[in-house]
C-alpha cells in the first residue's frame, strides 16, 4: 500500500502541490478570520517559521523518517 494511501497529506497543505500556493494559504486564512470576525468571535493565529528547517536536517533523519513513514526503498534509493 503507498505511502500516500496510508498516510494522506493535510487538506491544509498549500506547499508544492498544483493549484495551491501561498495565495491560496492567505485566502482560506483571511476567510476564517472574516467569518469569526462577522460572528462577533476571536480569531487566533501562531505562526512559526522554522528557518533551515530542512537544510539543517540531517539525511540519515530524514532517512529514519521515511523509512518509520513506510517509504517505499526505491522511493527513499
Amino acid at each position: 500500500m503507498g505511502l500516500f494511501i496510508r498516510s494522506p497529506l493535510n487538506k491544509n497543505q498549500h506547499a508544492y502541490l498544483a493549484g495551491k500556493s501561498t495565495n491560496t494559504a492567505l485566502h482560506n486564512l483571511v476567510g476564517k478570520i472574516e467569518r469569526a470576525l462577522n460572528n462577533k468571535e476571536y480569531a487566533l493565529g501562531v505562526f512559526l517559521d522554522i528557518e533551515g528547517a530542512f537544510n539543517n536536517a540531517t539525511p540519515a533523519s530524514l532517512l529514519s523518517v521515511m523509512r518509520s513513514k513506510g517509504v517505499e526503498h526505491t522511493v527513499i534509493h
